[in-house]
């Protein structure tokens, strides 16, 4: 159940301010692993009807051997691929669809493209706020 074992939560800090009205959902069963079939359909619906899906590619992509699979993903997609913050390697720097790293001193391009997103598919990244928080000048 969702309710078992320590939880890190990363809150936007514009969630901070002001008022908001919010319910707190119910404990959930979660599919552990790989993930079952009804949420790995529902992944794949949300892939198939994006409109600008980014992908993360971090470092459990190289420790899985999985850069070609990201690599192929990335082209049937046709979606740009950023990089985790300290593992520029996990997606091949000459790949028309690289578009740099994200965090500390990372890409201008690749933070943009994350906000114009409308689905972000993170493959091996614990997504990290040191590695997703703003840069640039650019408001969270």
């Amino acid at each position: 159940m969702s309710e078992l074992g320590p939880t890190q939560l990363n809150i936007p800090c514009d969630h901070f301010y002001g008022e908001i009205r919010c319910e707190i959902p119910l404990p959930q069963r979660l599919d552990r692993g790989a993930g079952g079939d009804a949420s790995l359909a529902k992944a794949a619906d949300l892939l198939a009807t994006a409109r600008f899906p980014v992908i993360i590619s971090g470092g459990g992509v190289l420790m899985a051997g999985g850069v070609a699979e990201c690599q192929a993903l990335a082209e049937r997609l046709g979606a740009p691929v950023v990089n985790s913050y300290l593992h520029n390697d996990s997606f091949p720097a000459s790949h028309p669809l690289r578009c740099g790293p994200l965090g500390h001193q990372g890409s201008k391009a690749a933070m943009k493209l994350l906000a114009r997103a409308d689905v972000v598919l993170a493959l091996g990244s614990r997504l990290g706020p040191f590695g997703t928080l703003p840069q640039h000048g650019l408001d969270c």
